[in-house]
Formats: C-alpha cells, sequence, structure tokens
C-alpha cells in the first residue's frame, strides 16, 4: 500500500467558507482524492492557520517547518508528501520571496530527513499552488492582497522546476470566491481533489 502524507493548512483541514466549521470528510481534497486511488492511504495533516516557515502574531505554533519533521518521523514510511502552504503567509504579508524560501524549506526538510530505518526511503514531493481567493470579504484581504494570492503559481512553479519535483496549480480548478472568499467551498474542494488524483496516479505508477 502506498501512503501520502497530505500537509498544508485550512484548505487541506476543510474549512467552510460559511460556517468557519470543518466539511464533512468526503468534501475535504485529500480525502476526495483517495477515494479516486484504491489502496492507497491518504493522512490529512490539515491545520488552521499553518504557514510555510514563518510566525504569524499570537499563532507561534503554525510553522509548518517546526511540525514536519515530527509529522515525517511518526506517519513514516511515507511514498509521496503533498506540500500546499502559502496563504497563511499571504494573510501574514509576506513577501512573496519570503514564501519562496519557506516553502524551499520545507521540501528541503523531506529531502534530508533521517528516517531511521534502511527500508524507509526519502518520499516523492508533489508541491502544490493554493488556490486564489477574493478580495473584500474577509477581514484584512483587499484586491491587492488577492492580486498577490495569483502570483504564487508561477513562483512555486518556478521553485519545483529548481528541485526538479512535480507541481500541480490548484488555482487551475479551485477559487475562493463564495462565502469568506478564503476556503473553498464543499464542492470546490472536492473537485481539487479529484483533479490531484491524476497527478498522482502518474507519480506513484499506480
Amino acid at each position: 500500500m502506498k501512503t501520502i502524507l497530505a500537509f498544508g493548512d485550512s484548505l487541506t483541514w476543510g474549512s467552510c467558507p460559511f460556517t468557519a466549521g470543518r466539511h464533512p470528510k468526503e468534501d475535504r481534497w485529500p480525502e476526495a482524492m483517495a477515494a479516486g486511488l484504491p489502496g492507497v492511504q491518504v493522512i490529512t495533516e490539515g491545520l488552521r492557520g499553518r504557514t510555510t516557515a514563518y510566525f504569524r502574531p499570537g499563532v507561534a505554533e503554525y510553522r509548518g517547518d517546526l511540525h514536519l519533521p515530527t509529522l515525517l518521523h511518526t506517519h513514516a514510511p511515507l511514498d509521496l508528501v503533498m506540500i500546499m502552504l502559502g496563504t497563511n503567509d499571504i494573510y501574514s504579508n509576506m513577501p512573496m520571496h519570503h514564501i519562496w524560501w519557506g516553502l524551499r524549506r520545507l521540501v528541503e526538510i523531506v529531502r534530508t530527513h533521517p528516517f531511521g530505518h534502511p527500508d524507509h526511503k526519502t518520499p516523492e514531493v508533489l508541491l502544490i499552488a493554493p488556490p486564489t481567493f477574493t478580495g473584500g470579504k474577509f477581514l484584512g484581504i483587499d484586491d491587492a492582497m488577492a492580486a498577490e494570492s495569483r502570483k504564487i503559481g508561477a513562483m512555486v512553479a518556478e521553485l519545483a522546476q529548481e528541485f526538479d519535483v512535480p507541481f500541480f496549480d490548484a488555482a487551475t480548478v479551485a477559487h475562493a470566491e463564495a462565502g469568506d472568499g478564503l476556503h473553498l467551498e464543499a464542492h470546490v474542494s472536492r473537485a481539487l481533489g479529484e483533479a490531484m488524483q491524476a497527478p498522482v496516479r502518474t507519480l506513484l505508477d499506480l
């Protein structure tokens, strides 16, 4: 059985843009993806507020680079680590080059992690550019910040090319528009998971 770790923020956790609660399991993109991948275990590690590698005021414990090593050990052996982060960095007004460094650090952590067993090989990495969002619907998000969210796809694509890892642009199938303009509607989250099935099958030779 192949094992996948989906490492992300509230979009991976499944935040509902209307209630601030959580989507039903089948509507969270990792589970929707898993439904089309028989024989594959998908571990959802989504945390609301998680950043790539930066402290946020009042939520210092949400740094992705601090969590990832523990999760790699906890869930080993892994075949694939899917990383979809950056939304909270943008929301915290982090410059795009800081987000680039944060994502770079996460890939380096996966690549260099000591898994502690000869049979536990270094997993593949899939970098995912997060969906874009809409200004004027969520506290602190204006049109300029929404425009910044549309820049991250090209940046993540360049980083994936540098590391020679596969890339998926979630914005090609998912956009946060209804509700708070930041989180995905249930059907959009589900569609994102379904769209990821094909590249994962190719990557893991399923």
